[in-house]
């Protein structure tokens, strides 16, 4: 995916420079600084590392964002937003050999069932790249950091056939990179967006997205990379 997202950017601005020397479209100056304000519907998926998360957390989260932004010109601007996600609820059945936030193996032929929950919200930092030339669609590509925060709760009720109640609570904030693509369609001063967005986190391993255990520094929780999907209206203000 990372590979993926990082041949689209390069392809954004090879468009443009190829655009502009072969004349397929021609830049308009009547307007080329625009304010952007947007709404959108969030699809997250999240991959936690093994022992360190997965199977502990359901992975799809709903959620809702916001975001202004500047355009300097019709190619280029910035970009600040705000998203939240929904809290998210499962019931999580741990098997033999498998470790709970990085605690002890599950002995052999013994099961932990536990409830989790989590929250995640994330604040995009971006440099927008914008191509226009293609109708009334364009295409869009943003690569900046990302001020994210989790937090997860995970309850253990049940030892094999022993009722427990062992609860614990993991959270952390940390500034991460993040990259997305898109398409847009323009209708007068609105504009419909669909993008993806990723936030690298195993790719690049000081940047991993990590929440630590309240009462014991030494547990954590530990994703993989987090990509979410949106689809949203922008509100264009020509200046």
């Amino acid at each position: 995916m990372k590979v993926l997202i990082l041949s689209s950017i390069l392809l954004i601005f090879a468009s443009i420079s190829y655009a502009e020397k072969h004349g397929s479209f021609k830049i308009v100056y009547a307007h080329p600084k625009t304010i952007r304000l947007g709404v959108s519907a969030l699809s997250n998926h999240t991959q936690w590392e093994n022992n360190y998360g997965k199977n502990l957390f359901h992975k799809n989260t709903k959620g809702v964002g916001v975001s202004a932004g500047f355009m300097f010109s019709r190619h280029f601007g910035i970009e600040a937003g705000y998203e939240n996600y929904f809290c998210q609820k499962y019931n999580a059945s741990i098997g033999s050999e498998e470790m709970v936030a990085g605690s002890n193996p599950i002995p052999a032929g013994h099961v932990v069932r536990m409830r989790t929950k989590m929250r995640q919200s994330h604040i995009p930092l971006m440099v927008l790249i914008k191509i226009n030339n293609f109708g009334n669609c364009y295409a869009l590509g943003g690569l900046g950091l990302s001020i994210s925060r989790v937090k997860a709760h995970a309850f253990i009720y049940q030892y094999n056939t022993t009722m427990v109640d062992i609860s614990s609570i993991f959270q952390n904030t940390k500034i991460l990179p993040v990259i997305k693509i898109g398409m847009g369609y323009n209708v007068k001063d609105f504009s419909v967006e669909a993008t993806v967005r990723e936030v690298f986190n195993n790719y690049w391993r000081p940047h991993r997205l990590r929440a630590y255990s309240k009462t014991n520094p030494h547990r954590h929780i530990q994703a993989k990379n987090s990509l979410t999907c949106g689809l949203g209206i922008i509100y264009n203000i020509s200046l």
